[in-house]
């Protein structure tokens, strides 16, 4: 199976990209058979250890397989990719109570697309994301590695 996420300006400080690579790699030990891809477009992070593809985030465009997102500047980003066989965006705060000058229409066309499916942090943004958009297909607690796995072989 192919497994990518769509990263972008992974950064040494950001304390979300290092949980996501750790988890990335731990995915890669449980399955090693699957291509798993990191793609970004910055990489200041040395990450040794790592089990996993880097690509630069123009070839997502042409990924086949499933498309973990992390944010909505990247949702912006993939929203008209038609290659990805499902986009799963990971929400861990609600931007759009955060940022009340944007308009509905642009959280809707993220939110409401038919291309993304939503994975919320926990039991409350799950139910803040279905009252408000859509439901969640899971809920991943700190985006960690048996969530995922979890997510991945439902979706199988």
């Amino acid at each position: 199976m192919n497994i990518g996420f769509l990263v972008l300006d992974v950064n040494i400080q950001n304390t979300k990209h290092e949980k996501i690579l750790k988890s990335i790699n731990e995915l890669c030990k449980i399955r090693p058979y699957d291509n798993i891809v990191l793609f970004n477009n910055k990489f200041e992070r040395v990450d040794l250890d790592h089990k996993y593809y880097i690509l630069h985030m123009s070839q997502a465009k042409y990924f086949k397989g499933l498309l973990f997102i992390f944010d909505v500047r990247t949702a912006m980003l993939t929203k008209t990719f038609a290659t990805p066989s499902r986009q799963l965006f990971f929400v861990d705060k609600p931007d759009w109570g955060e940022k009340t000058d944007i308009p509905y229409t642009f959280w809707k066309d993220i939110y409401m697309n038919k291309h993304f499916e939503i994975i919320a942090e926990n039991k409350e943004l799950s139910e803040l994301c279905e009252l408000c958009w859509k439901k969640p297909i899971a809920e991943i607690s700190d985006f960690d590695t048996q969530g995922i796995n979890n997510v991945i072989q439902k979706l199988q």
